[in-house]
């Protein structure tokens, strides 16, 4: 080929003629040939290399696509349009009057469970609106929280975005079950959106040893204490939403109860924690040593300060 374009080169090179209205070459037809000769082109890529090179920006793409599919999956599921702009435009009530109308409103929204009047109509269950101590917290504990980004920590847990309501309890005493349903505010959060795991296991612990003291008479709650605690969390807890806590009491002899349960979302229904504690009747320990809700903030956040703190939890 190389050759028949040299012979093509110098014929035409041979016939000025012929050029006489094209362009004049700068060298003659043999220099071209020799030019085109010495080019040294890259070698065309292999099938595997240009499908390899092929699929990298779309693999990044997908990933991405799919992260985000995810995250607005979850929270699609959990929450509505319509919740989510109330959620980011609401705001917490500034005065009394304010105060009273939230209140009025979570209310409403907790009759409406479908959870509530399913329990409401069963005979075995007796219907009350209890504080489970949390109306006497004063403080949370999550350590090293700034009040500025969380002032439910320095402030009653009872606030608008705390636990603004009495939460409603249903005891079933033949069977020693209870289902109490508790409001979870947008001040609980630790993470955006999300309850802070400390105050799950503080609410966990609250919950199951009143139910305890419910089911097996104890009348003086102080007399129970938390001895052991397992807490495994299955799924996020967004705030704004009604948590139901389901447990069911076990004796196990020489004043030692054993509560299980599980703590669900009352209106999606979908499993947040899995839990157990064992609960112990006896002088509750020194008020200057690690209460159980401590080492429950700690074990939320994986570490411990070592420090000693009086929270006062028990009522």
């Amino acid at each position: 080929m190389n050759s028949l374009a040299i012979r093509a080169l110098k014929s035409l090179a041979s016939r000025p003629s012929a050029l006489k209205f094209q362009y004049p070459l700068p060298f003659n037809g043999i220099d071209i040939a020799r030019h085109f000769n010495t080019i040294k082109y890259p070698p065309p890529p292999s099938y595997f290399e240009h499908k390899a090179n092929k699929g990298k920006r779309p693999r990044r793409k997908f990933r991405k696509y799919m992260l985000f599919f995810v995250v607005g999956a979850v929270i699609s599921y959990n929450y509505s349009i319509h919740e989510l702009v109330e959620m980011l435009l609401d705001t917490l009530p500034d005065n009394k009057l304010e105060a009273k109308a939230y209140e009025e409103k979570l209310e409403s929204g907790l009759q409406d469970l479908k959870v509530v009047k399913k329990l409401s109509k069963d005979e075995r269950f007796v219907q009350t609106r209890s504080w489970e101590s949390f109306n006497t917290i004063s403080k949370l504990p999550i350590e090293e929280y700034h009040s500025k980004k969380n002032p439910i920590i320095h402030e009653s847990l009872t606030e608008p975005g705390g636990i603004a309501i009495a939460p409603l309890v249903f005891n079933d005493a033949g069977n020693r079950e209870s289902h109490v349903i508790i409001h979870l505010g947008k001040r609980l959060a630790g993470y955006p959106l999300i309850v802070h795991g400390g105050v799950l296991g503080l609410m966990v612990d609250e919950v199951f040893k009143k139910s305890c003291a419910a089911e097996f008479g104890v009348l003086d709650v102080n007399k129970l204490h938390t001895e052991k605690s397992v807490l495994n969390y299955r799924s996020p807890t967004f705030v704004n939403t009604f948590a139901l806590f389901e447990t069911k009491c076990e004796a196990l002899g020489d004043d030692k109860y054993k509560v299980t349960g599980t703590v669900t979302n009352a209106k999606t229904h979908r499993k947040l924690i899995d839990a157990e504690v064992i609960i112990k009747k006896g002088k509750l320990p020194d008020c200057t040593e690690e209460t159980t809700q401590q080492k429950l903030a700690q074990d939320s956040k994986g570490r411990s300060s070592g420090r000693k703190r009086s929270w006062l939890l028990w009522a």
